[in-house]
């Protein structure tokens, strides 16, 4: 949920990352492409002088962003994504690309936004702008039959954990749990910080970490699909913090256009739909808000 969790071009790495971890959960992975994976053929641009809206993605991370058998990208952000273009009467195209290079390539006008399970944060802020759309936290995602019954907390220290780079996970999360480590005079928990979504899921289940701090509906999800092979650990979730649409700061038409349409979808019933048939009501919001994370 990965702050985007903080989520050049790296494609091939992404769908061969993607790949692995959908295989392991029992999802079709997308095909591998030395291209950039899009959902439609359109120019890009800044969407508030076009009739393209230009989504940039890091596909799996489900049940926000995933492929389907038919290497289609589904989950809520897609289907949100779908509705906010249809609201505002664009053309949708959706790029899958490398988490880092996300936020970066939404500040510099590759694409006109993100709606990708990306936290928004004070630190993040000040580079981009958020309409926000969800809240979510942070769990920790296990083997099945874990042994040591870990949890979010000291059970952690001494033990190597797996998050994405430059995420809410490493960004905010680990440090409060090696703070934690550190009152309790215990070792300091070793972090390994991996490039893509998908990616924390992976190491736990080949053993490089003995558990992954996970976005918690992305967590849920990879647990409901695949029981036999992951559990999460037990007590709450850290960190709830809202997750948004990443916008350009000098995009402000752009900005109001998607939370008025955001706005729109809510009070239609149309985001409420979204987030039952994702199972993501625990987390939906009641309303349209921009910069929440400060």
């Amino acid at each position: 949920m990965q702050t985007s969790s903080l989520r050049g071009p790296r494609p091939l790495a992404v769908a061969v990352s993607t790949a692995v971890v959908l295989a392991a959960v029992g999802a079709a992975p997308a095909v591998a492409s030395p291209q950039p994976a899009r959902l439609a053929s359109a120019p890009t641009g800044r969407a508030a002088n076009a009739a393209v809206l230009t989504d940039a993605i890091n596909s799996g991370f489900p049940p926000f962003e995933y492929s389907s058998k038919t290497n289609q990208f589904i989950g809520s952000d897609i289907d949100l994504a779908k509705a906010l273009a249809t609201q505002l009467h664009m053309q949708l195209d959706i790029e899958n690309t490398s988490f880092t290079s996300i936020v970066p390539g939404v500040a510099d006008g590759r694409y006109d936004m993100a709606i990708s399970g990306i936290t928004d944060t004070a630190a993040r802020e000040k580079v981009v702008n958020f309409v926000d759309y969800y809240e979510d936290g942070t769990s920790l995602l296990v083997k099945k039959g874990d042994p040591s019954h870990l949890t979010l907390g000291v059970s952690l220290c001494g033990k190597t954990i797996s998050a994405v780079t430059d995420s809410t996970q490493t960004e905010i999360v680990a440090p409060i749990l090696q703070k934690d480590c550190s009152s309790a005079k215990k070792p300091a928990i070793s972090i390994l910080a991996l490039p893509e979504s998908a990616d924390p899921s992976v190491a736990v289940l080949d053993g490089r970490a003995v558990a992954g701090l996970i976005d918690s509906a992305d967590g849920a999800y990879i647990v409901k699909t695949a029981p036999e092979k992951f559990s999460l650990g037990s007590g709450p979730q850290l960190g709830d913090s809202p997750i948004g649409i990443v916008v350009d700061k000098s995009n402000a038409k752009l900005l109001d256009e998607l939370k008025g349409a955001l706005q729109a979808i809510i009070t239609s019933g149309r985001y409420k739909t979204i987030m039952v048939k994702w199972g993501l009501t625990s987390g939906e919001v009641k309303s349209a808000k921009v910069n929440q994370g400060a």
